[in-house]
């Protein structure tokens, strides 16, 4: 929980990544607080001040300001810590979505503190790829052991994490993770992202992939590793290892840290690939390979500037300058927009690559037409120099009756972001 404080006069100044993620989760975070806590309890000893205003301008400053010696806040962002991304969207979808009782519950330890991160890898982050390993697998473990019910678990499945969670978490982590290294070296800040995201994964993400970050944190585990010791469970359909483990849902009854036939991503999930034999449904996404150039593709200028956009060995193309973001929308025609079933599982996937890190390369499915309110997938993922595929799945949980597509880029520097093969299937 955050700590009692004495509210001053001020706010942290500057227009920094820092500083306008502050204010943004000031705001949302007193939001909350003032709706969350009745008139007639906001007490002397009230976090809110007098007024919401003020709880935003005094929180936006514990938040952006250095604290003073002996004195720390969950959410800090001083001293030019990494902003990351992901967590942050996580953090104002959260302050977003948590109910009161929650959001008050004395247990409540929010993503929120994860967002600003030293550049070494700080807040308490893994810092070596023995610890982001156990971290990783430890996390997997809660999921199977939380979302496999009991009469599920096959020989494999116990051969893999265990026949408890103590073991799993015990024994099972420590022999994946003996040794565990990573080439050319772990990223501590896209650890942390990878672990921030992990953390949110729920039941229903059993099929998706190991965040993006996961695989940047650590390009290449060596031996000893949560790849090649096999943490995403054996035999899964068409599953061939890469960073990770080869494995899948296939043959344990969905007891793979990582989607069925996948191929295996970093650390203890599974891979980029989905759902096995996804590829087989039908695209609803026209002119996803931009075989058709960049027919019902829409490219919208947010800030910054657009150098250029082109399709280019079929692969759809944007060069941003500095401080430049942008959105590609689809579909330019709202004819072709999706209907999205309430209940219904949906498999997205493309691929991507960049020539420069990105500040946020997010993917969203949600309604194509005013107001854009709805929300029915959203994900931020980190691609790299090479193209690399992504894979998500996702069961709806309202209906839509005009679903697009939309990935919203921005680079801090000057950077070209290639597409391909834009998918949306549907799969139950």
């Amino acid at each position: 929980m955050l700590p009692s404080i004495v509210f001053a006069a001020g706010c942290g100044g500057g227009s920094s990544a820092g500083a306008q993620f502050c204010r943004d989760w000031a705001s949302a975070f007193c939001a909350k607080l003032y709706a969350c806590t009745p008139e007639d309890m906001r007490g002397d000893d009230f976090l809110g001040g007098a007024s919401q205003a003020e709880c935003t301008t005094v929180w936006a400053k514990t938040c952006s300001d250095a604290p003073p010696a002996g004195v720390t806040f969950d959410v800090n962002c001083s001293g030019g810590k990494h902003v990351n991304t992901a967590a942050k969207t996580l953090c104002l979808d959260e302050l977003s979505t948590i109910t009161c009782e929650d959001f008050n519950s004395p247990t409540y330890v929010s993503v929120c503190s994860q967002v600003c991160s030293a550049g070494g890898g700080g807040n308490g982050g893994p810092t070596d790829a023995m610890t982001f390993c156990e971290a990783l697998w430890r996390q997997g473990c809660k999921l199977v052991f939380e979302c496999i019910p009991a009469d599920q678990r096959s020989d494999t499945f116990a051969a893999d994490f265990g026949t408890t969670l103590s073991e799993c978490q015990g024994s099972k982590t420590a022999q994946a993770c003996a040794g565990a290294t990573c080439t050319p070296a772990y990223d501590p800040v896209a650890g942390n992202s990878c672990l921030a995201i992990y953390s949110a994964y729920s039941c229903p993400d059993l099929l998706n992939d190991v965040p993006g970050s996961c695989n940047v944190a650590c390009p290449i585990t060596g031996p000893g590793s949560a790849g090649s010791s096999g943490a995403g469970g054996s035999g899964g359909a068409s599953g061939s290892g890469g960073a990770g483990a080869s494995g899948g849902a296939a043959g344990s009854g969905g007891t793979g840290f990582g989607g069925a036939g996948g191929s295996g991503g970093a650390g203890a999930r599974g891979g980029t690939g989905g759902a096995g034999g996804s590829s087989t449904l039908p695209n609803l996404i026209v002119n996803g390979d931009f075989s058709n150039g960049q027919t019902y593709w829409v490219v919208t200028l947010q800030a910054g500037s657009l150098v250029g956009q082109s399709v280019v060995n079929g692969q759809f193309c944007v060069q941003l300058g500095t401080n430049a973001t942008v959105t590609l929308g689809w579909p330019g025609d709202l004819s072709l927009a999706v209907s999205i079933g309430n209940g219904t599982t949906y498999q997205l996937s493309y691929a991507a690559q960049t020539t420069a890190a990105l500040v946020m390369f997010q993917a969203k499915v949600g309604l194509a037409a005013p107001p854009y309110t709805l929300t029915d997938f959203l994900v931020n993922d980190i691609p790299g120099t090479a193209l690399q595929t992504f894979s998500h799945t996702f069961t709806a949980t309202a209906y839509d009756p005009q679903a697009g597509l939309a990935f919203n880029i921005t680079a801090s520097a000057p950077a070209t972001v290639c597409l391909d093969d834009v998918a949306l299937r549907q799969i139950n």
